[in-house]
Order: C-alpha cells, then sequence, then structure tokens
C-alpha cells in the first residue's frame, strides 16, 4: 500500500510540475528561470496530495476495519477491500473476524478431589456485525481479558462435576458442558465459541498409579475367570463324552439281549475266532473263586 501511495504522489507532482512549470529556460539570457509563485504551488500541491493519500487503506480479508477518530474508536467499520478515511483525524485498524484457535491448562480437581490438569483448545472468531462493539469494550487484548479467565473458570467448574474415570470414559460429556457455557458466557462479548476439544487430562502420580493398578487386577481377575471357564467346559466335554459312550454301551447290550444275550455272544466270539488256543483261560463259577487254566498242559495230550 506504501508503493502504490508514492506513486500517486509522484504522479501528482509531475502532472502539476508540467502544468504550472515553475522552472524554464530563457534562450535570450540563456539563464534558467524561476517562477516563485508556481514553485509554491508545486510544493503545496505535493503536501496536500501527500495528506490526502494518507486516509487511503486497504482492509484485509477475513478483517474488519475499525474506524477510530483521534485514536478512539467511532463505533464504525470498514468492509474488507478499500477504504478512504480523513487523514491525520481518522485512522482504520484492522481486526480479525476469522476462527482462530486458544489452548489453555487449566489446574482443576475432580468430584472426588483428585488433581487434574486439563488442556483445552478452543476455535472461535469475532463476531463480524460486533467487532466495533469488542473493540471499543476490550480493545485488542480481549484474548487474556475476556476468553482466558473464561476457559479457567468454565474448566474448573466442569471438572469438578465428574470423578476422574468418568472424565477419562466420557470425555465428550465433559467437553460439551464446557462448549455450552462457553458459547453462553462469550456470546454477551460479540465472540462465537465454535468448538472445544480436550486434548489432554494429566492426573496426579500416585492416582495415575491406582488406575494402572486396578486395570491390571481387572486383567488378572479376567485371566482367572478366563481360566476357570475353559476348566469347566474341558470337565463338561469329558462329562459328555462319559455320557455318550455309556449311552453307547447300553444301546449295544440291549441289542445283544435281542440277540437271544449270551448265546449271541458266543457265536459273535466263535465267528471271530481264528483256531488258536489261548495259553491261558480264566474262568470263574457262580461262587466259587477264580480257577486259571494253563491251556498249554492239554493241548498236545493224547
Amino acid at each position: 500500500m506504501l508503493g502504490i501511495k508514492l506513486l500517486v504522489i509522484i504522479a501528482i507532482a509531475g502532472a502539476t510540475f508540467m502544468a504550472l512549470r515553475p522552472i524554464r529556460f530563457d534562450r535570450e539570457t540563456e539563464r534558467t528561470r524561476i517562477k516563485g509563485g508556481a514553485l509554491a504551488i508545486n510544493a503545496l500541491v505535493v503536501l496536500v496530495a501527500f495528506v490526502l493519500v494518507q486516509g487511503f487503506g486497504t482492509v484485509p480479508t477475513g478483517h474488519q476495519g475499525i474506524v477510530l477518530r483521534w485514536n478512539a474508536a467511532t463505533g464504525a467499520m470498514k468492509a474488507p477491500g478499500l477504504y478512504w478515511v480523513i487523514p491525520i483525524r481518522d485512522s482504520v485498524d484492522p481486526m480479525s473476524v476469522q476462527i482462530q484457535e486458544r489452548t489453555r491448562t487449566v489446574e482443576a480437581a475432580s468430584n472426588d478431589l483428585q488433581d487434574v490438569n486439563a488442556t483445552i483448545t478452543v476455535n472461535y472468531h469475532v463476531v463480524p456485525t460486533g467487532a466495533a462493539r469488542l473493540y471499543q469494550n476490550v480493545i485488542r487484548d480481549y484474548r487474556t481479558a475476556i476468553i482466558d479467565p473464561a476457559i479457567e473458570d468454565i474448566v474448573k467448574g466442569s471438572t469438578a462435576n465428574y470423578t476422574p474415570e468418568e472424565m477419562l470414559q466420557n470425555r465428550s460429556a465433559l467437553r460439551d458442558s464446557i462448549l455450552s457455557e462457553l458459547r453462553v458466557r462469550l456470546q454477551e462479548y460479540e465472540i462465537n465459541v465454535t468448538n472445544v476439544a480436550v486434548t489432554n487430562l494429566k492426573f496426579s502420580a500416585q492416582y495415575t498409579q491406582s488406575i494402572e493398578d486396578k486395570v491390571i487386577a481387572e486383567q488378572r481377575a479376567l485371566e482367572s475367570e478366563n481360566k476357570l471357564r475353559q476348566v469347566e467346559f474341558e470337565a463338561q466335554q469329558e462329562i459328555e463324552k462319559a455320557k455318550a459312550e455309556a449311552e453307547k454301551i447300553r444301546i449295544q447290550a440291549e441289542a445283544i439281549q435281542a440277540q437271544g444275550g449270551m448265546e449271541y455272544v458266543m457265536l459273535q466270539m466263535i465267528q471271530a475266532w481264528n483256531g488258536s488256543f489261548p495259553d491261558t483261560l480264566i474262568m470263574t463259577g457262580e461262587t466259587g473263586p477264580f480257577d486259571i487254566l494253563n491251556l498249554g498242559d492239554f493241548v498236545g495230550r493224547p
């Protein structure tokens, strides 16, 4: 913008100089003649041009131009683009209305009085139509004057409603609580909160260790429970297997009885016999003890 201003001043000065020509060469006297009145007019035009171009400027995209008069906000604004104000008296201070980010770490406490350091990232922007009002009330220091205290106060109030376990397991509920309260608090200052992120929750070393110990104990208990279930499952399989075997024997016994009992068994033995005698035969009577016969003594006898 400074380069454009210089070009405008040079153009105006050049045009005035050519029109009035305060310095001329006289051929008759072969001397350079300077017209004092024309030179003064040229100087005055350059000075006026210099002052006037100071009133020109541009407001960047994503900003609102706050119009100041004698360095005090007037409540008027200039839209993004080229503007002109009365030089010296008025000026324009661009104020961003784009989405910005503010990250704060707040030392707070949980519902059961456990220390917690919560790192919160807030996305916000100044409402374009309210930029002049915010500038008038807080000037440019609204981040440290308005946003930071609001974040700290609301985060401390929100964490006090949850235990550490609830914060870790349901972080979205904590985030929604902070977002809702921040929107209400900052709305009156023409600041719109678009999003809040709970980027980190840090507890004391002792509490963190207790949580780790609890998780380890739960994992071990779960492992023991799984092992017990495995043992119970294997035992149940053995029971079912034994039941199936008993049922098989019962069915076979019923089939044998249906075929004539002992006679059927003897028939099966005869059919399965390969013609060889065993060396030993164990027999028993109805009441007496077992009789052990060595069949080898009988084989080969005349």
